[in-house]
């Protein structure tokens, strides 16, 4: 290299470089501020939630009822600021304190933050909360149904004493259907039945 240093040759380009734009309008830099755009699907033209909660801000202390006539007044439905202001306070943005047997509402927030849905904010909640430990038992093995042979022969038949002074009679009263069968099968066996 020549006796020039580095930096000095890095000003002479900077300097011959300022004079072309100069002489060549079109190489000038161009300053744009690249902003985001936001694309919105549709314009809101009546934002309730906001409407409402600047009513509750604005009206700080007014109760539910009268709110909600004040904005009925404004066009709104009265059903759906009451819903509203439901959720507001589930979402914790209003609270509703009690004054004289009143519900008075009260802003939380300073500005409107708009309301999450209805089942956003239970995922958030259950995230939230420790989850319960469930413990799973095992199922107990089930007998297949066999009809009156697979009930135990203690729970069907009652037990019966003999004792040595025997009646016919009494030994027939406390036999069960089956044990009566079983009986009437032998004594065709010792007998001999038709």
């Amino acid at each position: 290299m020549s006796d020039k240093t580095l930096g000095e040759l890095l000003r002479e380009k900077l300097s011959q470089w300022d004079k072309d734009t100069g002489a060549h309008p079109e190489l000038k830099e161009q300053t744009t501020v690249n902003t985001p755009t936001k694309h919105y699907l549709f314009q809101p033209t009546n934002n309730i939630s906001r409407a409402t909660f600047e009513a509750v801000r604005m009206h700080y202390g007014m109760e539910r009822k009268s709110l909600t006539k004040i904005l009925a007044d404004k066009g709104y439905n009265p059903n759906s600021v009451s819903s509203i202001i439901t959720q507001m306070i589930r979402q914790e943005l209003v609270r509703v304190t009690m004054h004289d047997g009143r519900a008075h509402l009260y802003p939380n927030v300073p500005s409107y933050i708009p309301l999450k849905a209805y089942k956003t904010f239970k995922n958030q909640q259950q995230k939230a909360q420790p989850r319960k430990v469930i413990t799973v038992r095992p199922k107990a093995k089930e007998k297949e149904d066999a009809g009156i042979a697979a009930l135990p022969a203690a729970a069907t038949a009652p037990v019966v004493q003999i004792n040595s002074s025997w009646d016919a009679a009494t030994i027939i009263d406390h036999l069960s259907l089956r044990q009566a069968r079983a009986l009437y099968d032998e004594l065709n066996k010792v007998f001999g039945g038709k």
